[in-house]
């Protein structure tokens, strides 16, 4: 018999208090919550790939495992433009604070 090797290369999760109400209604709060769910996801060796519109179910999020540390700079400097880009957008003053492991 042939051993197959398999491993997991991602996926999609979906955050159902992420709704289109809370996005439509506290839109600074939204996207407080999608900024620490994407810190989670790097702390945990994930980096979203698509963020879904909101609907009154919630938000879904792909998502793919990094291979290596340049991956990982990359998706750390993605967020850190989101953050830039948000801040600009709608007024806010998020920033990324690296934290001692």
């Amino acid at each position: 018999m042939e051993e197959n090797s398999f491993r997991v290369t991602g996926g999609k999760r979906k955050h159902d208090k992420m709704t289109k109400e809370l996005f439509e209604n506290n839109r600074t709060v939204y996207e407080g919550a999608k900024l620490k769910i994407w810190v989670y996801m790097l702390k945990q060796g994930e980096k979203p790939t698509k963020w879904y519109k909101p609907n009154k179910q919630g938000t879904k999020v792909a998502f793919e495992f990094m291979e290596n540390q340049q991956e990982a700079d990359k998706s750390v400097e993605e967020l850190k433009n989101h953050i830039t880009r948000l801040n600009e957008e709608i007024g806010t003053d998020f920033n990324l604070i690296p934290q001692n492991k």
